[in-house]
């Protein structure tokens, strides 16, 4: 009725598993966690907004957030992407936690000042994308005579 099974057939049945195995692992959902900088106004609103273009830009993504405070808690090893001070930056490119990046790989890095971008390089190489939250700035309107010549918060 039914004939023996041979080697051969048993070597298929576990190449076919093996690779059924890796197909569902290689076709698992990605997710990558992700601490933002806790000191903003509005953090949930913060994470909204970060999710919301994210899904627009990588469907196929999910990202949780992670709460860490990177003046009071180590790195967790778990993270994919996190915002730091950049006071720590020389600290994790020495402990081995940033790897260089080229300003080609930043959309509209054009946007960004100058002096944000100097802020994240060392030794002549760029490190990280700035998020500038802490800075001191000063927006008039074209044409407003009354700080035209101003050039400082001080100053108006």
């Amino acid at each position: 009725m039914f004939k023996k099974k041979t080697p051969k057939f048993y070597i298929i049945i576990a190449a076919v598993a093996l690779l059924a195995a890796f197909c569902a692992w290689y076709l698992r959902p990605v997710t990558l966690n992700v601490a933002l900088y806790p000191y903003v106004p509005d953090k949930a609103r913060f994470e909204t907004s970060v999710r919301s273009v994210w899904e627009e830009e990588h469907p196929g993504v999910g990202l949780h957030f992670v709460e860490w405070d990177c003046y009071a808690e180590d790195l967790p090893e778990d993270l994919d992407v996190f915002v730091f001070d950049c006071a720590f930056l020389s600290d994790y490119i020495d402990d081995g936690l940033l790897l260089p990046l080229s300003e080609n790989e930043i959309a509209d890095a054009g946007d960004i000042f100058p002096f944000c971008l100097a802020a994240c390089r060392k030794d002549d190489s760029l490190y990280a994308v700035p998020q500038l939250l802490c800075e001191h700035m000063l927006f008039t309107r074209k044409g407003d005579a009354e700080v035209a010549g101003v050039n400082s918060i001080p100053e108006q």
